[in-house]
């Protein structure tokens, strides 16, 4: 279980805060989700098991195959599926540094 209350323990949904608005530091939340999927699916995985996949779903975890290209030894192969074009998890250059990828990967 991914565990970080000042990212997720907070009124609203997923996305947005209860007025509606997305969560400033949407690009921090998820890239978070990414990093632990991506650590999960390399080969420091602290389980017992390596998937043979990683399936990232939209922008929300598809930092993770970055992940695993620039920071992740004995990646697992990775596809992501975009249901949805519209949401596309669009953020500014100066987000690249706090995700910790390397600034060629923007």
């Amino acid at each position: 279980m991914m565990d970080c209350p000042p990212l997720f323990a907070r009124p609203g949904g997923p996305y947005q805060d209860a007025g509606g608005f997305d969560w400033a530091d949407n690009y921090l939340r998820f890239g978070l989700l990414s990093k632990v999927a991506a650590l999960l699916a390399s080969g420091v995985t602290p389980l017992d098991w390596k998937p043979d996949l990683l399936h990232c779903n939209d922008w929300q975890t598809a930092l993770a195959p970055a992940y695993l290209r620039y920071r992740l030894p004995q990646p697992a192969p990775s596809v992501v599926t975009i249901h949805n074009l519209l949401f596309q998890g669009l953020f500014p250059r100066p987000t690249m540094a706090p995700l910790d990828l390397p600034e060629h990967s923007f």
